[in-house]
């Protein structure tokens, strides 16, 4: 990359992947069967998917649970010494679900955010009951999409709070609230 130049995160990733090609390298995740996925979520599966990938033994199913704007859960397979992209789910962000919710339903008593222990099974009070129903989504998302012996990672805004209410249910998860931004220093420095 030229010094001082304006380039996005995509084209980053994008010319990686024809400076690896040109080596004769295979790209650490094919995308080639998803279609329309953003730059956010094939950011944070080459971050893992360059992680693992150098680990001594690389998980079979990666996936990221990312809490942005949108929640997203972007899921890719091992196949020999790369992963495949395989899809996800998008789901409205837990920041948006509050104010669509404030907005529709004025006379809620809704706070802003909630530091309480937020996964404590049945909302007890209008708060927590709406609370649970927000934090509990994507726990659901999971358990009908995840398959076994998937290795999973949470990353954004709300990743440290999720990872408590995920690791509640049972879920072993791994923190990486900045994902995507550390991906793409990588990417930017050769470091990745």
């Amino acid at each position: 990359m030229i010094v001082g130049s304006s380039i996005s995160a995509i084209e980053l990733l994008e010319q990686t992947y024809e400076l690896d090609k040109e080596e004769g390298i295979e790209p650490l995740v094919d995308f080639s069967s998803v279609s329309g996925m953003g730059s956010d979520r094939k950011l944070a599966l080459y971050g893992i998917a360059k992680e693992e990938i150098l680990s001594t033994t690389p998980a079979s199913y990666i996936a990221i649970l990312d809490f942005g704007t949108a929640t997203t859960l972007s899921i890719a397979q091992l196949d020999q010494n790369r992963y495949s992209a395989l899809g996800g789910a998008i789901m409205p962000g837990i920041n948006a679900q509050i104010r669509i919710l404030k907005q529709l339903s004025p006379a809620l008593n809704i706070p802003d955010t909630s530091t309480q222990n937020i996964y404590s099974g049945i909302g007890t009070n209008t708060a927590s009951a709406i609370f649970q129903g927000i934090f509990v989504l994507p726990y659901k998302a999971l358990n009908h999409i995840l398959p076994d012996n998937v290795k999973l990672y949470t990353t954004g805004g709300y990743s440290t709070d999720m990872k408590k209410v995920l690791s509640q249910m049972g879920y072993s998860v791994n923190l990486r609230p900045t994902l995507v931004m550390d991906t793409i220093a990588g990417l930017a420095t050769n470091q990745i």
